[in-house]
């Protein structure tokens, strides 16, 4: 399990299951070696896959009535109250739902979770484009929200032209190599609020700052300066600027991966977390 509240839910949802173990994914460093952070091609980078919050929106209202009426209202909770579990949005709908209640409502609607997430990672981008903050955009589908925002964004036409660039669908073991050939990447979490995913221990391991929303867990877990700057998804309007000021800042940024790198190597290497789950397996 990858995030403390998921383990919470399912020890207390299905106590016929006898462990659940939380563990965080590790990462793996560039094999050629890190690359010297002044030498870096790219100030930032976003590795994601794109997909059309409009058209997931469109399907989703092809749904039968109690479904769309169940989207609608679910999204809005979430993207209003970002602070919220999907399992604490749904109680706030149906209170006195059932465990197994909730994982069904969540199994029949999944389409309100790719839509949330959908509209965030657009917004983002966007942002970045308003803000005038050049980014390189590793994924699929990427090509199709530029020819969205060519039309729709004309006043930076210019600049998504220039300064916007689509490098297409990577595999997983090309990441390493694309984290260390960056100095800043831009991350978006699942609707992890207490836990944490592989795009950030990559970031660190290979000396790149991952600018993240947050969770308890990284905040807990992560030193403070050591590579890893939070945005806040109910203020998704200034992060351009915030990664503006990170980029002129290489002084401390230099610092903050050093430290961040250190760190990872110690903390999320696979070496590591096989030991972890070997001795938490012992325990079940």
């Amino acid at each position: 399990c990858l995030d403390e509240m998921h383990k919470k839910f399912i020890d207390e949802t299905y106590p016929h299951i006898n462990s659940c173990i939380v563990l965080p994914l590790a990462a793996k460093q560039a094999e050629s070696g890190l690359k010297p952070y002044d030498m870096r091609d790219n100030d930032l980078i976003f590795t994601a896959s794109y997909t059309d919050p409009d058209m997931v929106y469109f399907k989703a209202k092809k749904q039968d009535s109690d479904n769309v009426a169940f989207f609608n209202t679910f999204t809005q909770i979430l993207l209003d109250n970002p602070e919220l579990t999907q399992e604490e949005a749904i109680r706030k709908m149906y209170p006195g739902i059932s465990g197994t209640q909730t994982a069904e409502k969540l199994q029949e609607n999944f389409m309100a979770d790719v839509y949330i997430q959908a509209a965030i990672r657009q917004e983002i981008v966007v942002q970045l484009i308003r803000n005038h903050v050049p980014v390189k955009l590793y994924g699929h589908n990427w090509d199709t929200f530029l020819t969205k925002a060519e039309v729709l964004m004309k006043d930076n036409l210019t600049f998504i032209k220039e300064f916007v660039k689509v490098c297409g669908e990577v595999t997983y073991g090309e990441l390493p190599a694309i984290y260390n050939n960056a100095r800043l990447s831009i991350n978006q979490l699942p609707w992890f609020k207490a836990g944490i995913h592989d795009r950030t221990p990559l970031a660190l391991m290979n000396g790149c700052v991952s600018i993240t929303d947050g969770s308890t867990y990284m905040r807990r877990e992560i030193p403070m300066d050591s590579g890893v700057e939070y945005y806040s998804l109910d203020e998704l309007e200034n992060v351009g600027e915030k990664i503006k000021s990170l980029v002129a800042d290489v002084g401390s940024m230099k610092e903050k991966v050093a430290r961040g790198v250190q760190y990872a190597e110690d903390m999320w290497s696979w070496k590591h977390w096989a030991v972890e789950f070997v001795e938490a397996a012992k325990e079940c």
